[in-house]
């Protein structure tokens, strides 16, 4: 499938989409939702490897989590970008602390953007869970800050993940 970049609009439709989806689901479950994308600078959502990454952080969060626990899982690709929604039967805390341990230990667990939205809607964040803050990728400042004022190129953030993603595949390949 070709993807062509993405524009703002396009961007804000996805997200409301999204909103919309995601409050079904919860509704529909009565259950803790997460819902994985991935952090990706600039108008290109998707690639080879964006797919990739987006795939391993899918297996990643359903191998810590029992199936018998799992109501709803389903994934979809646009051109916005792949994301996941994974209706979970468990208190959003706990859920959010087991896919917090995934972002922190997993190589490629800074490039996902894992959320957990509980039964009534709500986002939960690092911050009220105790957890650090996301730290941009190249200078290790708060992600938000730099995001902000747009202190990195998007080839440099780019490069930063393609590095990450590279070094991740050479590794498992050898073991």
């Amino acid at each position: 499938m070709n993807y062509s970049p993405v524009t703002l609009t396009e961007m804000l439709d996805a997200r409301e989409m999204r909103s919309h989806h995601r409050q079904k689901l919860i509704c529909l479950h009565k259950s803790a939702l997460i819902q994985l994308s991935i952090n990706s600078p600039g108008s290109e959502k998707n690639s080879s490897v964006i797919t990739e990454i987006f795939s391993e952080g899918l297996r990643s969060i359903l191998k810590k989590f029992d199936e018998s626990i799992i109501e709803y899982n389903s994934e979809t690709q646009s051109n916005t970008g792949p994301q996941a929604f994974i209706a979970i039967a468990l208190p959003a805390r706990k859920i959010k602390m087991k896919t917090s341990s995934i972002e922190l230990s997993h190589p490629l667990g800074r490039l996902w953007d894992i959320d957990v939205y509980d039964v009534d809607k709500r986002l939960l964040s690092r911050k009220e869970l105790g957890l650090p803050e996301r730290l941009c990728y190249i200078c290790r400042e708060p992600a938000h800050v730099c995001s902000r004022s747009q202190r990195h190129t998007q080839e440099d953030l780019k490069a930063f993940i393609l590095d990450i993603y590279q070094s991740y595949s050479d590794r498992i390949r050898i073991s």
